[in-house]
C-alpha cells in the first residue's frame, strides 16, 4: 500500500466513523493508526490494509472472502479481527462496508468482544 493511500483510508475512516458518533484515535502494533469506538478498538489502518474488529464469528466468516484474512500477530492469530487487503479497499463503498461492520460488531454484540 501507498502511503497516499493509507492516508486516504485513514481519512475515509474518520469520515465514516465520524458520521456515526464519537471516536478516538490511538496507535496499534506494528504501526498504524487504530480507531476507537465504545472505548474498544474498531478498525485500523496500517501499510498491509484495515483492521476491522468482527468478533469471533464475524472474523471467521469474514475471513472466507476474497481479500481478507485473519489478523496475524507474529504467529499469533488475533481472535475476532481481519486484515482486509488493499486490493479489497478500492472503492469508498467498499471501505465503508468494513469500517461500518466494525461498528456494528462493537454497538450489537459486546458479548463476544
Amino acid at each position: 500500500m501507498t502511503a497516499a493511500f493509507e492516508d486516504h483510508l485513514a481519512e475515509r475512516v474518520k469520515l465514516v466513523l465520524g458520521q456515526r458518533g464519537p471516536f478516538t484515535t490511538t496507535r496499534i502494533i506494528g504501526g498504524g493508526t487504530g480507531f476507537m469506538v465504545c472505548d474498544k478498538l474498531c478498525c485500523g489502518v496500517s501499510r498491509r490494509g484495515l483492521v476491522v474488529r468482527l468478533g469471533p464469528n464475524g472474523a471467521s466468516a469474514a475471513a472466507k472472502q476474497e481479500g481478507v484474512a485473519p489478523l496475524m500477530l507474529g504467529k499469533r492469530t488475533a481472535r475476532g479481527f481481519v486484515r482486509v487487503d488493499p486490493d479489497a479497499l478500492k472503492t469508498n463503498e467498499q471501505i465503508d462496508h468494513w469500517v461500518l461492520k466494525g461498528v456494528e460488531f462493537l454497538h450489537g454484540d459486546r458479548a463476544n468482544s
